[in-house]
């Protein structure tokens, strides 16, 4: 049977039409780099834009390279974003297969940029000089959702299992809520705890010292620190949520928090327990070393944050964060070993119990003496205790599973930490703009106490002969700092500052 011409025609553009589809995705690669020393630069973002709106997103690596993958034919707006440099943006075609964008310098930020905002469906950021926002309405959660599932929408941040945040490239160690602090250092709880339905925004900034913002003299300590903005109709009222469960073998989970906010005060709880071997606050921030370790674990903790602030004179802040674990680990061995004339045989009988406590307190008070001068006290008080029992019992048989060597060996060790750190600075600003005095002070002690013993005893049934072992060591130790540091600043220009400092440790 002959087939029509146009039939034929129809049939062979329907089988390439996916062929000419991915024939027209097309692939771009540059290299980011410094203006001034040509040098590669790492972590900007770069965005591909149609009509304002973001088509592509991606990062350059340690040599500056980014890459773009299946790119549709057409006209965009190339434009190239990090901390510390100007915006760079310009117009590129892509038509080709691959396309090369070669170097693109990007110059040292000396100017206030305008705000750039790139709109998209999903996510929307907005840049505003050294902050890079997001806007977490743009994103639709699941209900009940906290704020890690939002997190996980803002390009250039990651959380890896066990709750450890990194945005672009570094470790985020601090937390706020509108400019507050939130539970201390712990981000996990925040993250963990907080409402997804209530946030608005959520801001990626370079945070820097406590001196460095009021002298305006930047001492080379930075740190990355992630903001959430609440959205307004949410900044005053009360949310809480509840959750339990019951399973087989007396298996059982229970959580709860609520936050209570108004215009001056805040107040957030939060309370866990499970015996289902699941961390409640996370290790890596504030218990390190103290989560459950192998076994089935017990674990309660609680926390609680409170935020006042009077408009005149004071605004403190303050956290506070405990954690029980208790774990029960219980191991049986059973090996037989074959020789060319006998056979033997080792049975041996592991339990181990662990239990740790932990507890925190982070404080901030910040009093504002007047205008031009301010005081700020910053305590942080910590205890962690923890204890671990090992009771291990062994025998080996000979090939008629009669006993020849018996053995116990028991091991108990318990250490304590109590540990203060506490620092201060007054800060007094003069007429002339650019001239201040400061002069902050820790104090900090670290201490260490605890004790370990080993017994063992084995029996010789052959030879009739009992032999043991007893160790019993202690250690106890301490380590205090103390600092002073005075500084001054004035200006020696309209952008130039000269800063004289002084610095005391004992």
């Amino acid at each position: 049977m002959k087939i029509p011409k146009r039939i034929f025609q129809l049939i062979l553009c329907l089988l390439l039409s996916p062929l000419l589809s991915l024939a027209q995705k097309q692939t771009l690669n540059g290299i980011v780099a410094d203006s001034t020393t040509g040098k590669p630069v790492q972590d900007a973002t770069v965005y591909i834009l149609k009509d304002n709106k973001a088509v592509a997103t991606s990062f350059s690596d340690q040599q500056g390279v980014f890459n773009f993958m299946n790119i549709p034919s057409g006209n965009y707006q190339l434009y190239v974003s990090i901390t510390g440099y100007q915006a760079y943006h310009a117009p590129i075609q892509i038509s080709q297969s691959a396309i090369n964008a070669g170097k693109i310098f990007i110059k040292n930020k000396t100017i206030t940029l305008n705000t750039f905002e790139i709109k998209q469906s999903i996510p929307p950021i907005t840049i505003k000089k050294d902050t890079l926002e997001f806007n977490a309405n743009s994103v639709k959660t699941r209900p009940n959702a906290v704020v890690e599932e939002l997190l996980k929408h803002v390009p250039g941040v990651s959380i890896d299992a066990n709750g450890k945040i990194t945005a672009q490239g570094e470790t985020v160690k601090r937390i706020l809520v509108d400019g507050k602090p939130f539970f201390g250092n712990n981000t996990f709880l925040t993250t963990q705890n907080l409402p997804a339905e209530i946030i608005d925004k959520i801001q990626l900034i370079d945070g820097k010292s406590e001196l460095a913002q009021f002298t305006g003299f930047d001492d080379g300590s930075h740190e990355k620190i992630i903001n959430i903005t609440l959205k307004k109709n949410r900044r005053r009222g009360t949310t809480a949520t509840t959750s339990a469960g019951y399973g087989t073998d007396d298996r059982y989970a229970i959580s709860g928090n609520v936050n209570s906010f108004n215009e001056q005060d805040r107040l957030s709880a939060v309370a866990n327990g499970n015996n289902l071997n699941d961390r409640n606050f996370n290790p890596g921030n504030t218990h390190a070393g103290n989560q459950p370790g192998n076994g089935m674990a017990n674990s309660w903790s609680g926390a609680i944050n409170y935020n006042m602030e009077d408009k005149k004179k004071i605004r403190l802040d303050v956290s506070y964060d405990a954690v029980d674990n208790h774990s029960q680990n219980n191991i049986t061995n059973f090996r037989q070993t074959f020789f060319p004339d006998t056979t033997w045989y080792y049975n041996q009988q592991n339990n181990t119990s662990s239990h740790s406590v932990n507890h925190s307190l982070h404080s901030r008070l910040n009093y504002k003496i007047d205008e031009s001068q301010s005081i700020l006290i910053l305590p942080e008080l910590s205890f962690s205790k923890t204890d671990n029992i090992q009771n291990n019992q062994y025998e080996s048989l000979n090939k008629n599973k009669d006993t020849s060597i018996s053995g116990q060996a028991f091991n108990t060790s318990r250490q304590s930490a109590p540990n203060i750190n506490i620092q201060g600075l007054y800060r007094k600003r003069f007429k002339k703009r650019g001239r201040t005095f400061s002069t902050d002070f820790s104090v900090e002690r670290n201490s260490s106490t605890g004790n370990n013993t080993f017994q063992t005893q084995d029996h010789l049934l052959l030879l009739d002969s009992i032999g043991s072992y007893d160790r019993l060591t202690r250690n106890n130790t301490i380590n205090s700092n103390i600092r002073l540091r005075l500084s001054y600043t004035t200006p020696l220009s309209r952008d130039r500052l000269l800063q004289l400092s002084y610095t005391w440790k004992g």
